[in-house]
């Protein structure tokens, strides 16, 4: 199903036309429309990668030997990710997984999003801790699109974002703000 606004407009002037398809990634489309001639022709087209209040997410079952071996890759060697007698005596009462982790893992969803409409950098990312995350939880990464804007210097928009790691029981773990650069390519 599509949409769109048109305005006739006098010669040499020109139409702003915006089109919406509901198809799953959403596209806009802005298409600029020259009348002089009688013939309408584009100008200019640009598929926009991101989209104020848009929403993302992933859930991830985590295991204890997966945490243990993203932490030892990491050089984390802090035992309460992989040794369960130790995280056993300390206040969590388990393995917990490192917060370079599950930082890396709400991150990388960003990545993945928009990889999948075309370049992306990450410009600048926010964290804070508000729980531990277990070793054996499931958990939901989710992202908030705030606001886009175009950068013509970057050749892209930059997308500012919210989001959350979310715990199996439904509590906030994790808060997270990021900018990132979404273009056709880097």
């Amino acid at each position: 199903m599509a949409n769109g606004l048109y305005r006739e407009a006098a010669a040499g002037t020109r139409v702003h036309l915006l089109w919406s398809i509901s198809i799953a990634p959403r596209f806009v489309f802005g298409l600029t429309l020259t009348a002089d001639t009688g013939l309408r022709r584009i100008e200019r087209m640009q598929i926009v990668k991101a989209f104020p209040r848009e929403r993302f997410s992933a859930e991830i079952t985590l295991t204890p030997a997966l945490v243990a071996a993203y932490a030892q890759a990491a050089g984390d060697t802090n035992p309460v990710h992989h040794d369960q007698d130790f995280a056993a005596s300390t206040r969590y009462g388990r393995l917990i997984a490192s917060g370079t982790h599950t930082t890396a893992l709400l991150l990388g969803l960003t990545a993945s999003h928009y990889s999948n409409r075309g370049a992306m950098v990450g410009l600048e990312f926010w964290v804070r801790f508000r729980r531990p995350i277990y070793a054996d939880e499931t958990i939901r990464l989710e992202w908030l699109v705030v606001k886009v804007t175009p950068n013509e210097k970057l050749k892209g928009e930059i997308v500012e974002l919210r989001g959350r790691i979310k715990g199996q029981n439904g509590e906030t773990a994790l808060g997270a703000k990021g900018r990132v650069l979404v273009a056709d390519r880097l």
